[in-house]
């Protein structure tokens, strides 16, 4: 972008002193006659175009436009006017459509008459017959030419022909012909994104599982914290032995007490043909419906954390199960089997959303596109019969 400035900025500054000479330069030859355009030479009966900005004549080779485009002249500003003096910018008139006139267009048409309207869609039509005859091209991705007179025929403006093809009516006169390798590859497709909102299906509910594990890690953690903090009254209550411990700790400049549980779940590690079953267990409906701890786990969550190994699950409850599957080891003293393991599983379960979804939506367009070419062929062929 500087570079560029910098190129405009050097060609406006030469454009300045073309314009200072171009003031100097003599109005009338030696022979009187009077000169015109940046070339300074008398009216010889070349074409010119009159600046509106100056009043100024300029030949047209001069100033670079082709004879040709005499008639599409409709408001013209030099390059001093329009660059410099910033006096307006030229002003074209819209062209015929027909490739080899150059004549502006007459009122809202496309062309200059109608004459070199029926021309130019003499030559579409053509090339519709010439494609039609063409044994590179299969029939199914043209029209013919009385199709496209049909059409013509009952369009009423420029709009309505835009309109057209802007959505593709259902074919309904009869029962849809469909070719042996199409019907297969719907089915190949239809199968395809069957599996895939399986696949879908599942990695949403590991995340969701995820989420609601988090929450527990998060609780349990929080307990242990409050439960075993030498701060706390809570502690101090439960072991009154300890004051001089405890003075001891509040004198020593030592972090912030946080228990932060590891909480990796080895039911994380099945593969997607065993989550489904799962999903049926006692142990993802604790953690999929589970909200907040009672009193009686809190204490039960202390008394395990403590010493797990005395607990009977049968006595302690369905929670103190739930806990047993978790892995509880500090990650503030590090777990060296689990490090990182939550961010690892919730990225590689993104990851793996995005790619399964994008591949379902590259299916389905490639499955819209077989049925558009679908319905495009059976409507050719009904309106071929009419």
């Amino acid at each position: 972008m500087t570079e560029h400035n910098a190129v405009n900025r050097k060609y406006l500054q030469v454009l300045e002193k073309e314009y200072e000479a171009y003031q100097k330069s003599p109005k009338f030859s030696l022979n009187s006659e009077e000169l015109f355009c940046v070339c300074r030479k008398p009216d010889h009966g070349e074409l010119m175009v009159a600046c509106d900005g100056c009043d100024e004549w300029y030949h047209f080779k001069c100033v670079g436009i082709e004879k040709k485009y005499k008639d599409l002249v409709n408001n013209y500003y030099c390059q001093f006017c329009d660059l410099l003096l910033h006096r307006g910018k030229s002003v074209w008139k819209r062209k015929c459509k027909l490739d080899s006139c150059y004549k502006p267009i007459a009122g809202q048409s496309q062309f200059c008459s109608a004459e070199h309207g029926k021309i130019y869609w003499n030559i579409i039509l053509h090339k519709f017959e010439e494609t039609n005859h063409s044994s590179e091209v299969d029939i199914a991705e043209v029209v013919n030419r009385q199709q496209v007179e049909n059409l013509l025929q009952h369009v009423q403006s420029r709009n309505q022909l835009n309109e057209i093809g802007n959505e593709l009516p259902l074919f309904d006169k009869e029962q849809l012909k469909v070719t042996g390798s199409q019907f297969s590859e719907l089915n190949a497709n239809k199968e395809k994104l069957r599996m895939l909102e399986e696949n879908i299906n599942i990695l949403r509910s590991k995340y969701q599982y995820l989420m609601k594990l988090q929450n527990v890690i998060t609780q349990v953690s929080d307990i242990l914290t409050t439960s075993l903090d030498p701060n706390s009254i809570q502690y101090n209550a439960e072991n009154p032995d300890g004051n001089t411990a405890i003075k001891q700790h509040r004198k020593s400049k030592s972090r912030k007490f946080k228990v932060d549980i590891c909480g990796f779940d080895e039911n994380l590690l099945l593969n997607d043909s065993q989550w489904p079953e799962f999903c049926g267990t006692e142990h993802y409906n604790l953690i999929s419906n589970f909200t907040v701890c009672s009193e009686l786990d809190r204490e039960l969550i202390v008394q395990y954390y403590k010493s797990p190994e005395p607990f009977d699950d049968e006595s302690s409850g369905t929670f103190m199960s739930l806990l047993r599957k978790l892995c509880l080891s500090d990650k503030g003293k590090k777990c060296h089997l689990h490090g990182g393991w939550f961010t690892i599983y919730k990225y590689g379960i993104d990851l793996k959303l995005k790619e399964k979804e994008q591949e379902k939506n590259e299916i389905i367009e490639l499955n819209e596109k077989l049925i558009k070419m679908i319905q495009i062929k059976n409507w050719r062929l009904y309106c071929d019969d009419l």
